[in-house]
């Protein structure tokens, strides 16, 4: 077992961090080949990077709640926009 592979058994909690990490710096060295191999062109074009489709997994479960809870359906409405903004763009 090399290096690299005993840190990532070591640091399986952090799987995440290390793709995000790893893709960042070979994004960095060669944006090109970098977003060619698997899916991850697409899904790095349709979504945006790892800690990006977190936060939005984040923003969307929290207006998700607050709808549950709201009101009116102008308040639900309100919620969504705010948590989705391609909504707000004309």
């Amino acid at each position: 077992m090399d290096e690299v592979q005993k840190f990532i058994s070591e640091n399986q909690h952090q799987f995440g961090y290390i793709m995000q990490e790893a893709s960042r710096q070979w994004i960095a060295k060669d944006p090109i080949g970098a977003l060619t191999v698997g899916q991850c062109v697409g899904t790095i074009k349709a979504n945006g990077a790892y800690i990006q489709l977190l936060d939005k997994v984040e923003r969307y479960e929290k207006a998700l709640c607050q709808i549950v809870f709201a009101g009116t359906k102008e308040m639900k409405t309100e919620i969504a926009r705010d948590a989705v903004p391609f909504f707000n763009k004309k």
